[in-house]
């Protein structure tokens, strides 16, 4: 499966998880001339806000019937999570934990990754984990270990600053001018796109 149709499966269990806490958790695929644009900003307009990235990571198998998956984490995404840290962006990941396209439902579990969580690498860093046991059990010799989604919620709250709309677009600009300078090429037909996450308290 691609990035994007992994992406799909992000989107309900966050905005859900969010909802509970009384926050609501709007996802943004953005571009300057539409969410960033005028109209875009003054829609805003006295809104107070956070954002977090989350970059939509698919699961790799050897073949469909595999309960053994990889998650794979670029090395271009720890140069944008240290974007993030200079501008107060949090920089997440996420991936539907299935090993066939046809196993994906509105139940599929999701793995999410703090990026923040290790030092920046000099090379790609992986995740396995076995979908042979319920919960799916991450292997301890992993890399990067998984947030469960509670801690998720929380960082992207406690690590995002408040701000306005239009504050948070100049700095989401920003980083995706940076991102597509150091080759990460999210604009057309790149390779790693993130979804921004805008959380409104007590909407």
């Amino acid at each position: 499966m691609s990035e994007h149709t992994a992406e799909y499966f992000l989107v309900h269990p966050l905005m859900s998880a969010f909802a509970e806490r009384n926050v609501q958790a709007i996802p943004l695929y953005y571009w300057s001339t539409r969410e960033g644009s005028r109209m875009g900003i003054e829609s805003g307009h006295g809104i107070e806000v956070r954002v977090a990235a989350m970059f939509p990571r698919r699961p790799k198998v050897s073949a469909p019937t595999d309960t053994l998956i990889e998650v794979k984490f670029n090395y271009s995404l720890f140069e944008a999570k240290e974007m993030g840290e200079q501008v107060g962006l949090p920089v997440f990941a996420g991936a539907p934990l299935a090993s066939s396209l046809f196993d994906l439902n509105a139940t599929t579990e999701c793995g999410w990754f703090d990026l923040h969580r290790i030092p920046s690498p000099d090379e790609d860093v992986f995740c396995r984990i076995d979908l042979s046991t319920s919960p799916s059990t991450f292997y301890p010799d992993s890399e990067i270990s998984p947030l469960s989604e509670e801690e998720l919620l929380d960082r992207a709250m406690l690590d995002s600053e408040l701000r306005t709309w239009q504050d948070w677009s100049g700095i989401i600009r920003k980083f995706k001018n940076h991102f597509n300078r150091i080759g990460g090429h999210f604009i057309f037909g790149g390779q790693y796109k993130p979804m921004y996450l805008v959380m409104i308290s007590g909407a």
